[in-house]
């Protein structure tokens, strides 16, 4: 502590009985050897009981008033201008020997600071008894001089103390004054700051991948000062990406004072499905902190596409697939859709069965048949019903997609086998025949295949119990006595047929066949057809009877007449 000591003193002479006080100077250095400087942290200067003068210097004129006198000192440096304190002290100029005497002594502080500590010590004489109080004690050392406790004083600010006594005896009063306080002091108050931040990360525990997930950092401040240059890091694990497809996510938090909070929030996105743990880490000039890891489960659909169909078949009737689209995912397929293809030019597409057996609607441009959102676990049927235009590979694809779903496709082929089946049919009318009589035989060749027939051939035998008539159809017909020839048919078409008719006159009664035979390109071994046919009858003769009605009476009675024979 910095303390000033500074001293005056000042002499009054009385009289035995009635004494005039005579205020005298006091030695500035001989005289204040009773008081001990600090030279280290102390400044002294010795004082002079003076009266105050004009222009802030001390002066040892005495007081206009001729019963009361001042006597002031500026310390340290005995000019107000340039001291701390004013030490003013007032009184009357003679008092009574035996009677009690009091005195003022007024201290102000000339400076713009407080001035802490302020002690003012007096040496009194020894013909003078001051009174004791809480502020004035006598001390032992020092041959028993005066402290006076003045405090604290503001700036400017002034206090006065009363010192009462009594003088013992007649004499001069002779009296030395100190002061000692702490001047002003250059002060500075430095914050010592030790800022903490703490984070707290909050996510969802389960999203869809189809959601954006939203992550929310709070940064607080939870030390002392301010934390400077907060910034957020978030690197993201193998599947999840920003809006800008980065795996790193970062964000600028500033400055954060004293009890400060502020909140961050991260937006990322899932590739896939799975289980992912995410963490930010936070720095500053305070250093480095981490969030407690953030695990969200991330649930996805997942289709698979199941084709049924035949491996073989023949190139005829309806062609069906069945397609079973499953969700074999956690999370419900919204918008899922179903695009199938066929080869080119194998096929014709006739139209889409739901799993019901229901008609579906055409399929969207572009976007194949609406199947809705199948939920996890579940599954839908769709049947594409084609018609075979041509023989051979048929390759057939399916391709499931869904919103947030990866598309995924089965293909599968079947073989269209083409059949050519030309088959000889022979019929004949009328059965049985009478001899004489004629019959009819239709030869017909049919192509129940599905590919085309060729180079068709037709020929017949009639047996000797028949005679070639006629003939006629599709082609030219020609006999050779009992051989029947038909023009060639070049090609035959699948479904369609020719024919041709045969007539022959029953010559005797017989179980006659009637022998027709085939060869094509599908059937280069001949097809054999016999169709039997019963003729019956003898000499092929007819006969002739006539009745004739009775007359009248009287009348000649005609003949009756005898069959006749006529060949």
């Amino acid at each position: 502590m910095y303390r000033r000591y500074v001293n005056w003193r000042s002499i009054a002479a009385g009289a035995v009985a009635s004494a005039a006080l005579v205020i005298s100077g006091c030695a500035s250095e001989g005289d204040g050897s009773h008081w001990s400087t600090d030279n280290s942290n102390n400044r002294a200067a010795p004082a002079s009981a003076q009266y105050s003068g004009a222009q802030g210097q001390s002066s040892n004129a005495t007081n206009a008033r001729s019963d009361r006198y001042t006597v002031a000192r500026a310390f340290p440096t005995g000019n107000k201008d340039s001291s701390d304190i004013l030490v003013e002290q007032m009184g009357s100029r003679e008092i009574r020997a035996g009677q009690p005497y009091t005195y003022q002594l007024r201290v102000t502080n000339l400076t713009n600071q407080p001035l802490t500590g302020v002690v003012l010590r007096q040496h009194v004489s020894d013909n003078f008894k001051i009174n004791q109080n809480d502020a004035i004690k006598m001390g032992q050392e020092n041959g028993g001089d005066a402290q006076i406790q003045v405090g604290d004083l503001g700036p400017k600010q002034s206090k006065t103390v009363d010192v009462s006594g009594t003088a013992t005896g007649p004499g001069m009063l002779d009296t030395c004054l100190s002061a000692q306080y702490n001047p002003p002091t250059l002060c500075a108050q430095i914050a010592v700051v030790a800022p903490a931040l703490k984070a707290m990360a909050q996510g969802p525990s389960q999203v869809d991948v189809c959601q954006d997930i939203t992550y929310r950092y709070t940064v607080t401040n939870t030390g002392t000062g301010t934390a400077h240059n907060v910034v957020l890091q978030k690197e993201l694990p193998e599947g999840m990406q920003t809006a800008s497809g980065q795996r790193t996510a970062s964000a600028n938090v500033g400055d954060l004072a004293q009890g400060e909070s502020k909140t961050v929030d991260v937006r990322v996105k899932a590739i896939h499905a799975g289980q992912f743990a995410t963490r930010a880490t936070i720095n500053s000039d305070v250093g480095q902190i981490q969030t407690d890891p953030v695990t969200t489960n991330v649930l996805a659909p997942r289709l698979a596409v199941t084709i049924t169909a035949p491996k073989e078949q023949v190139a005829a009737g309806n062609l069906s697939y069945r397609i079973d689209v499953k969700n074999v995912g956690d999370a419900p397929a919204v918008g899922t859709r179903l695009r199938v293809g066929a080869t080119p030019g194998h096929v014709e597409f006739i139209n889409a069965q739901g799993g019901q057996g229901a008609q579906l609607a055409s399929e969207r441009p572009g976007g194949g048949q609406d199947l809705g959102t199948i939920a996890p676990g579940d599954n839908k049927t769709v049947t594409i019903n084609f018609k075979p235009r041509e023989g051979g590979q048929t390759d057939f694809t399916a391709t499931a997609e869904a919103d947030c779903a990866q598309p995924v496709t089965t293909s599968l082929n079947t073989n269209l086998q083409t059949i050519t089946a030309s088959a000889l049919v022979v019929t004949h009318d009328v059965d049985p025949v009478p001899v004489g009589g004629n019959v009819t035989y239709r030869l017909t060749v049919e192509n129940k295949g599905n590919t085309t027939d060729r180079n068709i051939k037709v020929t017949a035998v009639l047996p000797d119990s028949l005679q070639f008539v006629r003939g006629g159809g599709k082609t030219d017909v020609r006999n050779d006595g009992q051989n029947v020839t038909f023009g060639e048919i070049p090609s035959l078409e699948p479904k369609q047929n020719v024919s041709w008719d045969v007539t022959a006159k029953a010559l005797r009664a017989d179980q006659a066949d009637f022998k027709a035979t085939m060869t094509s390109d599908s059937t280069p071994s001949a097809a054999v057809k016999i169709e039997p046919t019963k003729l019956f009858g003898g000499t092929g003769q007819t006969q002739q009877k006539t009745n004739v009605a009775p007359g009248p009476a009287g009348a000649n009675q005609p003949q009756q007449q005898q069959p006749q024979q006529q060949q």
